[in-house]
């Protein structure tokens, strides 16, 4: 069941997906899918969706080429809007700025 969500989410990192949506797709409820997440993966489905994303949008940054990609653009293909928020999280994921990415 588990198994099936993390595939789901994995194969929708630029797409919107909403708890229910997921929990369907898993064929549990919301708060069992959330329970499960919870102990195999240390957070709920959304917070692993995020650190996904996190860690595309870190690949991706790392895999351009100089002068090709802005952070924005990066961080906005993975659903971050909020790009003082998505710093912050970057920095504490990654130890390094967006930004210090992108130039590597």
């Amino acid at each position: 069941t588990l198994a099936r969500a993390e595939e789901y989410l994995r194969e929708r990192l630029t797409q919107p997906v909403s708890r229910a949506e997921l929990a369907a797709t898993a064929g549990v409820s919301v708060r069992t899918l959330s329970r499960g997440f919870a102990r195999r993966r240390g957070t709920g489905p959304m917070g692993f969706l995020k650190r996904m994303r996190l860690e595309a949008t870190y690949r991706d940054l790392l895999g351009a080429e100089p002068g090709t990609a802005s952070v924005t653009e990066v961080a906005s293909r993975y659903g971050f809007t909020h790009l003082g928020k998505f710093a912050g999280e970057y920095r504490y994921a990654f130890h390094e700025l967006p930004s210090d990415t992108l130039r590597h």
